[in-house]
């Protein structure tokens, strides 16, 4: 995942996805080792804060893609199942990003 993302985009964000019983330092370790010189990327392990980061500083003409949640309503965490909405999660991003800005 690391290496296409690297690969066929200028910026890519690496973040959580359902950790389970996994730390999610070793996932986002394993992503970095696919990752070359070839691309510009940046770490947040938080899911939500990654999300608003790509909204955030996205500018015209740039597409944000969210990979690896999907339809998926929960997060799986070592500590348990959390309610997540990546939908939900951009849809607020966003508006947060039309309060602050006015247009996108």
């Amino acid at each position: 995942m690391g290496a296409v993302a690297a690969r066929l985009s200028d910026f890519a964000i690496i973040t959580a996805d359902n950790s389970r019983s996994e730390r999610t330092e070793d996932i986002i370790s394993e992503i970095l080792s696919g990752i070359t010189s070839e691309g510009s990327y940046t770490v947040i392990p938080d899911r939500k804060e990654a999300i608003y980061y790509a909204i955030s500083t996205a500018r015209k003409g740039d597409m944000i893609l969210l990979c690896g949640k999907g339809h998926e309503e929960y997060e799986i965490m070592p500590d348990g199942i959390h309610p997540f909405s990546e939908k939900e999660t951009a849809q607020n991003a966003c508006a947060e990003y039309l309060r602050l800005h006015g247009e996108f």
